[in-house]
């Protein structure tokens, strides 16, 4: 994983920063970035012309307000911490701003909260899972901030081998480190002309996982000997793999579900694939990190505007 030197955390002045803020120090703590941006997009800002005409300092002392209660909330948080930190306080479409602030600004993790009992955003976590141009952090309302044990979907595929190598990353800065990787498979229809019953072709496809693992495995560097690897297979028999990795993580109790986003060119980056949207949507309550390998939606702003 590349070194993580900036981050950005979207605040929007409500409950949901109690547990951003706290979260965006310990991840500060662990990774030591260079700079933070604590950006916080004021919504449903429509003021009348002819009141700005009548207060023109109006917009600039409402931006200055809020960059006080943001502040303020930050600074109490973040004493004797030692990273450099900028608040960016605008009136905008958040999903937008974010993407281009990112982009700009080079952005390594974008850190952003998902709302379960507090009324929901502007921004669908979802809308930004798929056009965010670096990796994200998607944090539940309450979660504490720890990053102990990680889930991470494998499919053998580049995308998962960034996710692991990431998960492992993490799991190396913690004396308690697990990684779980989870290998959900089907026995694929026509299995009945081998000759094999359904439970016996569950074994060979089980088999056939266990040997693409012992190679994918190969490329990725465990970082600490003190990291603990555990590899769950699992045969999904009702064509719902996600279902399969959110019961693993629930049982498991992971601090983290780890997955790669498929997206490579402009076009593709829309899509972080279906089971990664499913899981996003189904899967609520747990941090997810969606990792992107640097550079990887190069091109996505222009792209979207010629939508």
């Amino acid at each position: 994983m590349d070194k993580i030197k900036k981050i950005l955390v979207a605040l929007d002045a409500s409950d949901m920063d109690r547990t951003l803020i706290p979260y965006a120090k310990f991840l500060v703590e662990k990774i030591a970035p260079e700079k933070v941006f604590f950006v916080h997009i004021i919504k449903n800002f429509n003021v009348p012309d002819e009141i700005i005409k009548d207060f023109p300092d109006f917009v600039e002392k409402t931006l200055a307000e809020r960059e006080k209660i943001i502040k303020d909330k930050v600074e109490k948080q973040f004493v004797d911490v030692a990273v450099e930190r900028e608040y960016i306080i605008r009136t905008d479409q958040t999903t937008k701003f974010i993407m281009g602030f990112s982009d700009n600004e080079d952005i390594d993790l974008i850190l952003m909260g998902r709302k379960i009992s507090l009324p929901t955003s502007e921004v669908t976590v979802p809308r930004l899972a798929r056009r965010a141009n670096t990796n994200l952090l998607i944090i539940p309302e309450g979660a504490k901030p720890v990053a102990n044990k990680f889930l991470v979907p494998i499919d053998f595929s580049d995308h998962s081998k960034l996710a692991l190598q990431l998960a492992y990353d993490f799991a190396a800065a913690s004396p308690a480190g697990e990684v779980i990787c989870q290998n959900v498979f089907n026995v694929p229809v026509g299995y009945h002309y081998t000759g094999k019953s359904k439970k016996e072709f569950e074994v060979i496809m089980k088999n056939n996982a266990k040997k693409s693992f012992e190679v994918f495995i190969h490329g990725i560097d465990v970082k600490s000997k003190k990291t603990k690897t555990k590899v769950v297979y699992r045969c999904d028999n009702d064509d719902e793999p996600v279902l399969d990795i959110t019961q693993e993580a629930k049982k498991s109790e992971v601090d983290w579900v780890v997955i790669g986003a498929k997206g490579r060119t402009a076009a593709a980056a829309l899509f972080i694939g279906s089971f990664a949207e499913k899981l996003i949507n189904v899967l609520i309550d747990v941090p997810i990190f969606i990792a992107r390998p640097k550079g990887s939606n190069e091109g996505l702003i222009d792209f979207l505007k010629g939508l």
